[in-house]
């Protein structure tokens, strides 16, 4: 058996940090991890360019896989929120755009549209929980990580309106929450 043989049988293979950047759409792709290459393939981390992209990129744990939503997703720049008929103020300077993200059906908020129902806690800050009138506080974020009720879009963190229980209605760009 040849060195490569063997090298192929126990899937070794040569990796080198890019020379090169990487641009996309105009922007140059920012990672805390390395560009690499293998024969002559550019290979990106998955996570960095999904959000690059917009793209969700998670871990199924339960099915032990990466799951890409390449699903359309729509997006609401301007929205109004009704909280029990109660008008929000969004400030529309503190958060990006889009407010609102739809993916397959699933509807996601950015948190700080909704700040007053945001609260943070733990030691250091470094948990954050959507604490929404006669509901349980649902924890959204901790150490820098999503919890189940939240993902990761573009950088930020959005809340998934459906996994944490809250009835909701979206109508000519307002929400409308129970």
């Amino acid at each position: 058996m040849s060195i490569q043989g063997f090298a192929d049988a126990i899937n070794i293979f040569k990796a080198e940090r890019a020379t090169f950047e990487v641009y996309v759409k105009d922007q140059k792709f920012q990672s805390k991890k390395p560009i690499i290459t293998i024969e002559g393939s550019t290979y990106l981390p998955l996570k960095d360019i999904g959000n690059t992209l917009g793209v969700p990129v998670e871990w199924n744990a339960d099915k032990k896989r990466v799951e890409i939503d390449m699903c359309k997703t729509s997006t609401f720049s301007k929205v109004e929120i009704l909280i029990k008929s109660k008008k929000l103020t969004v400030n529309e300077d503190y958060t990006p755009s889009p407010k609102i993200i739809e993916s397959s059906g699933q509807y996601y908020l950015f948190p700080m549209v909704i700040s007053s129902y945001i609260k943070t806690k733990g030691q250091n800050g470094n948990e954050i929980y959507l604490e929404l009138p006669g509901k349980e506080p649902i924890l959204i974020k901790s150490e820098g990580k999503q919890t189940g009720y939240a993902i990761e879009y573009s950088g930020y963190t959005y809340i998934d309106l459906n996994a944490c229980g809250i009835n909701y209605q979206i109508e000519d760009g307002v929400l409308w929450i129970d």
